[in-house]
């Protein structure tokens, strides 16, 4: 309760059932959260069968100093509480994980898990090409949202992280594309129509001299194509997050199938009706060269009689994991190198042979064994950079932690 409005916190256990259920949390550690604060859906708010309050959404500083009271409450009942944020809408992710990341150990699975998995995917589908390194990748997103840009932050801090390339151009090699074309230094006009939102700026790049100048002039006056887009700064992978349905046609196929032996498509928006592209069309228009990832599943090719898989980029190989390391160490934040460390953790456990027929990710069968091999090596990467609020166990190696995970894993009644 705040001085101006009664809020209700419901309970939604979808969350908690995955952290129990994948990573063995003890389910007597989970709190799920659902903060309402109203919504501006009439429709909803006239239907006597809806639950929720029925006011119009709050924003700006009464939101804001709600969400501190939240983050305030828990912490002063349990220290060490690790806050997972899920589902919260642009104008407020970006904006609350930068303010609370340096307050309270927290994460934003949108933002941050997102990036994660699909950063790995990334380094599995370079080990599948042999010829190259994520140095040597240029990256294309549709779609400028959270996900888009937490997987383009993750991105350049591997490059800078991993290669010691310069952060400016490690930004470079990721291009974003929304709905009203490709972001360009053009667009920081602040008398601009429609001004870019603040998290796209940082990948608002100067268009580069060396560009094919009729495309070149297509962006200038907006009437530039995703295909126009492709043919000009030539990535080698896109990855799409905008949730529009074949958005990746049979021309964007082709178009990036000529100019990569091996193109990266990773069509991402959930379910799988919102898709950008289908793995079986994906795998048809680029004459099975295709490396390709989706957020849902697909089912597999047989091709010739081998059967090919779409490889699929789920969080839930990440989220469940990154919870249980934080509460076994007692961690005080979850800096994103501890991202960088599990992606590429997570690219290295598909085999040789997996990564031929499509497997960028290993089998989700194989869930509680991955998930104490990532949680053993969070929780290492943790205790070795001294962010472990539980001191008595910093000393444990990797393969001691993997063994203290499994042990501590909740099992149910016996």
């Amino acid at each position: 309760r705040t001085s101006h409005r009664t809020y209700r916190c419901a309970f939604s256990h979808y969350i908690c059932i995955r952290h129990e259920s994948i990573s063995g949390m003890d389910p007597q550690e989970l709190l799920p959260i659902c903060l309402d604060t109203g919504t501006n859906n009439e429709a909803l708010r006239s239907n006597p069968n809806y639950t929720g309050i029925k006011t119009p959404r709050v924003r700006g500083e009464e939101y804001d100093s709600f969400v501190q009271e939240l983050m305030d409450s828990v912490q002063t009942c349990w220290p060490y509480v690790f806050v997972q944020f899920e589902d919260f809408a642009n104008r407020n992710a970006f904006r609350i994980l930068d303010k609370f990341r340096n307050q309270y150990p927290c994460f934003n699975d949108d933002i941050q898990g997102t990036a994660t998995i699909v950063l790995a995917g990334l380094l599995a589908a370079v080990r599948k090409k042999k010829k190259q390194s994520l140095k040597d990748e240029t990256f294309l997103f549709f779609g400028a949202g959270e996900a888009a840009t937490g997987i383009a932050r993750l991105i350049v801090m591997g490059l800078t992280t991993w290669y010691g390339m310069d952060e400016a151009e490690a930004r470079k090699r990721c291009q974003l594309f929304d709905s009203q074309g490709l972001i360009t230094s053009l667009r920081l006009d602040p008398n601009a129509k429609r001004p870019l939102k603040h998290h796209k700026k940082e990948f608002a790049h100067k268009m580069n001299p060396s560009y094919d100048q009729k495309y070149a002039e297509k962006i200038k006056d907006g009437s530039a194509t995703l295909v126009d887009v492709i043919k000009m700064i030539k990535p080698t992978a896109i990855i799409g997050t905008a949730t529009q349905p074949g958005a990746f046609d049979q021309s964007i196929v082709e178009a990036m199938s000529d100019i990569n032996e091996d193109p990266i498509i990773f069509a991402l928006s959930n379910p799988t009706s919102k898709a950008e592209c289908t793995f079986q069309d994906a795998f048809k228009w680029s004459k099975g060269k295709v490396i390709y990832a989706s957020g849902s599943p697909f089912p597999p090719i047989n091709d010739n009689g081998r059967f090919i898989y779409a490889a699929q980029a789920n969080n839930a190989y990440v989220f469940p994991a990154i919870g249980h390391a934080a509460v076994l160490t007692k961690a005080k934040s979850l800096p994103d190198v501890l991202l960088l460390d599990m992606a590429k953790q997570l690219s290295e456990l598909s085999s040789e042979e997996d990564l031929k027929v499509g497997k960028l990710f290993p089998s989700f069968s194989q869930i509680h064994e991955i998930s104490i091999s990532t949680i053993a090596g969070l929780c290492a990467g943790i205790c070795s950079r001294n962010l472990a609020g539980n001191t008595g166990l910093v000393k444990l190696s990797k393969s001691e932690w993997a063994e203290h995970v499994r042990a501590k894993a909740f099992r149910g009644a016996e």
